[in-house]
């Protein structure tokens, strides 16, 4: 059997056309295709069909499936091109705070949340419950509700 006919059978089409991959997948999420070497299956599948990827592209999906492996929904791209792509269809995430006077910051939580949280603790909620339910650390409660953290939130 040649690396195209295995290729093949670890795929599935569904309705919207995508070949999607029910092989093995890499820590991310894509496919993973191990023959004749290691790589992501969309990448094997751009090679098969349309030849060698050039220096510095990235292989993107104009369906936005991880795991499709069909050529024809397969472009190739840099890296700019991928993150305009992502950011075009909504797809970017973590989208980025901002403080009240519109300056991003780098955190996890939104101004609001801060308030959320201060007003949980200070109704009796435990430090470690409000963190969980915030995706923080107990100690960036603390810190929030002791106002090392956040000070401008009122």
């Amino acid at each position: 059997m040649n690396s195209l006919d295995q290729f093949m059978e670890l795929t599935q089409v569904d309705s919207n056309g995508c070949c999607v991959w029910t092989g093995a997948l890499c820590g991310k999420g894509y496919g993973q295709f191990t023959f004749p070497v290691g790589r992501r299956a969309h990448r094997a599948a751009w090679a098969m069909f349309h030849g060698q990827i050039p220096k510095g592209m990235q292989v993107l999906h104009n369906c936005d499936v991880m795991r499709c492996v069909n050529p024809d929904h397969l472009f190739l791209g840099t890296h700019q091109d991928n993150m305009t792509d992502m950011k075009a269809k909504g797809r970017r995430k973590g989208i980025t705070p901002r403080l009240p006077d519109g300056r991003p910051t780098a955190s996890k939580i939104h101004p609001e949340d801060v308030v959320q949280i201060r007003q949980l603790v200070a109704s009796g909620s435990m430090q470690k419950d409000v963190a969980k339910k915030f995706g923080i650390t107990r100690s960036t409660v603390g810190n929030i509700c002791a106002r090392r953290l956040w000070r401008s939130i009122e």
